[in-house]
């Protein structure tokens, strides 16, 4: 089976508060190409899967939209071109399902801020006054394998990846899954894996009044556990799962408290430990209108060692979420779904223009969903945030109030 597909997006948008609140009139124009290529060809009992892919962004962000102060140097351009292939051999076989693969991948960067100073300018199409000054390139070429075992109630997948990067050296992964089929529709699982994240383009080159990027930057690395119980009936179905995460090296914005700069560092150790659970009861047929609800909780702490750094991003976790939730039937093929959610969010943001540190507020929201199905057209109204709540969520971005949007489909067959 061979399978292309190919898109192309345009947008442009408001982008208040992006880098920072200071100045909020932010603007951002964005152009993505993407088009990818892959088949699958069975051959004697193995299963060969080659795809390639190229994305080509144009991103143009102006820190100030309309009026600039005189310091003001210009907007920021930027142009990436991501490419790569993949080759993948599968088979099923007595001992399980076994995968093997290689990647290569090619990440390059032209702009007029990130990277380092390129030999000669380059033209930025449609623009006559400014041209592409900096530039930077980084490949990785991995190899992968896994293989599940199938034993009778317990299946076990383990798997490793080795990834080489011109700029960041030789990493592995590894990770293994387990399920154990404790009932008939009742499931222990239990995981272990770890991960690498590479800075962004951003992160290292990134210059501005309010930021500054840091080239010496290292990956951000990771080891997540996890275990838990399933269980999925034909009227209930539940879970609740412990994990606990290790993360060495995590890139974040950071600035010491009174400082108008925030930097990147790898500048902190964070232990992550939580629980979530959730269920949902199917109701349809036992009490009258109500077809299903549902409630869910989420909790999580973090021990993190920062040197008393404020931080933009990695120690802002989210420490409980509740939801709740109704499906009920109004009128023939007509049902409306209610949601409850509940938040409560560690760490501060500095608010503008006072610039005082503050601790996130907890918040409540109500959204609903009114749903009109007949199985060729599907018609819905929703209304996010229906009690107009005014609340910020992360960062210090005012989040919208009541939104209401309209939409529908069609199935042609």
């Amino acid at each position: 089976s061979l399978n292309i597909q190919t898109g192309y997006k345009d947008k442009a948008f408001g982008a208040q508060s992006f880098y920072t609140p200071k100045f909020p009139e932010q603007f951002e124009k964005t152009g993505t190409l993407f088009s990818s290529a892959s088949f699958t060809k069975n051959i004697k009992g193995l299963s060969l899967s080659p795809s390639v892919y190229v994305r080509n962004h144009t991103d143009r962000f102006e820190l100030f939209r309309y009026d600039s102060p005189n310091w003001y140097n210009g907007h920021n351009y930027h142009k990436t071109w991501v490419w790569g292939g993949k080759l993948q051999l599968s088979s099923i076989n007595r001992l399980g399902r076994t995968r093997v693969g290689t990647e290569i991948r090619n990440e390059s960067i032209y702009s007029n801020v990130l990277g380092n100073p390129l030999s000669s300018p380059k033209h930025i199409r449609g623009f006559t006054d400014t041209s592409y000054t900096h530039g930077a390139s980084r490949r990785t070429f991995s190899i992968y394998g896994d293989h599940t075992f199938y034993l009778n109630r317990l299946i076990i997948s383990t798997g490793g990846l080795i990834a080489n990067n011109n700029q960041f050296g030789t990493n592995w992964n590894i990770g293994i899954d387990a399920s154990f089929r404790l009932l008939k529709r009742t499931n222990i699982v239990a995981s272990f894996n770890n991960a690498i994240r590479y800075p962004t383009f951003t992160d290292l080159y990134y210059s501005g009044p309010t930021n500054q990027g840091n080239p010496n930057l290292t990956p951000e690395k990771a080891e997540n556990y996890e275990i838990g119980i399933k269980h999925k009936g034909t009227r209930l179905r539940a879970n609740v799962s412990l994990f606990h995460r290790k993360g060495t090296d995590v890139i974040d914005w950071v600035k010491n408290p009174g400082d108008e700069q925030w930097v990147t560092m790898n500048h902190t150790m964070l232990y992550t430990t939580g629980i979530e659970c959730f269920t949902q009861l199917y109701t349809k047929g036992i009490i009258p209108i109500i077809n299903h609800i549902s409630a869910g909780y989420h909790y999580m702490q973090s021990d993190k060692s920062s040197d008393n750094l404020l931080s933009y991003y990695a120690l802002d976790y989210l420490k409980h979420k509740a939801t709740a939730g109704l499906n009920h039937s109004v009128w023939k093929k007509m049902s409306v779904s209610w949601s409850v959610t509940y938040q409560s969010r560690a760490g501060t943001y500095t608010s503008y223009p006072s610039q005082i540190e503050r601790s996130y507020a907890p918040f409540m929201l109500i959204n609903m969903r009114a749903k009109w199905n007949n199985n060729k057209i599907n018609a819905y109204v929703d209304v996010h945030n229906l009690a107009n709540k005014a609340y910020i969520d992360i960062g210090n971005i005012p989040q919208p109030q009541r939104w209401i949007s309209l939409g529908v489909s069609f199935l042609m067959q």
